[in-house]
């Protein structure tokens, strides 16, 4: 067991966690931070808004909700509200869908503790399994296609606003992202990328998917420690990630500790 274990309930790493991330802003968003909700407004056209972190005051929760809606209503912007299920009240779900809002896949919120001397086994670019393929650091556009690729293929929907928010971060904060693809040949067959805000105890895990076929041969665990050892690097205490099904077994026996799950929560236009 490790020391967030022993030291920290969930309830208390969600409130450190949300307290980090309510000071941060976004490139491409208007923030608004309340203490009963973070609203964040896209500031282009083919971005969402989105709303998180909420705790909304007992018997304000309907109008809270039918504000926020109106606001990204009147400017014609979907939003997801995202909802963690230690946010307030404890029946936010059900109040958003009494509301017309549906739930999109469960995902996991969870964090790890990062130990400030790991390395990786070997370099970014070294083999993963011999002959399989290997992890590099993106720095290009080439690459960031290469990841959109990755992506879209393993979710089986279109991204058309993933390459110009990744080209955007790696152009303008260079230092707070680190972005990886893993290799079959000249087949990019895996991807994953970290987000390090200024100041955060919190660097963010994104993007960490295989291609079916190439699955079950340590890509995903080398995208991984690749991303461990750049915020391990950097002194970052603790990864966070919302985990998928697919990957949450697998950051598990890592050791990452389930906080609780999240709901990303549209409503249909």
């Amino acid at each position: 067991m490790n020391a967030m274990q022993t030291e920290m309930t969930p309830t208390e790493i969600y409130a450190d966690f949300a307290a980090d991330r309510r000071r941060r802003p976004l490139d491409g968003f208007a923030r608004e931070n309340w203490p009963q909700l973070v609203r964040y407004t896209a500031l282009r056209p083919d971005m969402e808004g989105f709303i998180t972190f909420a705790c909304l005051p007992a018997g304000a929760e309907l109008a809270q909700i039918r504000a926020q809606t109106s606001h990204f209503d009147a400017l014609a912007q979907p939003f997801e509200w995202k909802v963690y299920a230690l946010d307030q009240p404890a029946g936010l779900r059900g109040l958003l869908e009494a509301e017309g809002f549906c739930a999109g896949p469960d995902e996991v919120f969870m964090v790890f503790p990062i130990d400030p001397h790991f390395v990786a086994p070997t370099s970014a670019d070294a083999t993963v399994s011999e002959a399989k393929a290997q992890v590099r650091r993106v720095d290009d556009l080439a690459g960031l296609r290469d990841i959109v690729a990755v992506q879209e293929q393993v979710w089986q929907q279109q991204f058309p606003w993933l390459l110009d928010q990744l080209a955007d971060s790696l152009a303008q904060q260079p230092d707070q992202i680190a972005l990886y693809c893993a290799y079959h040949g000249a087949r990019p067959v895996g991807s994953g990328w970290v987000d390090l805000p200024p100041g955060s105890r919190y660097a963010e895990l994104h993007g960490g998917a295989v291609l079916p076929d190439m699955r079950g041969q340590g890509i995903y665990s080398r995208l991984f420690e690749a991303r461990l050892a750049h915020a391990a690097r950097r002194a970052i205490p603790f990864f966070a990630v919302d985990a998928s099904p697919m990957s949450r077994p697998i950051l598990e026996r890592r050791g990452f500790v389930h906080v609780c799950n999240t709901y990303p929560m549209r409503k249909p236009t």
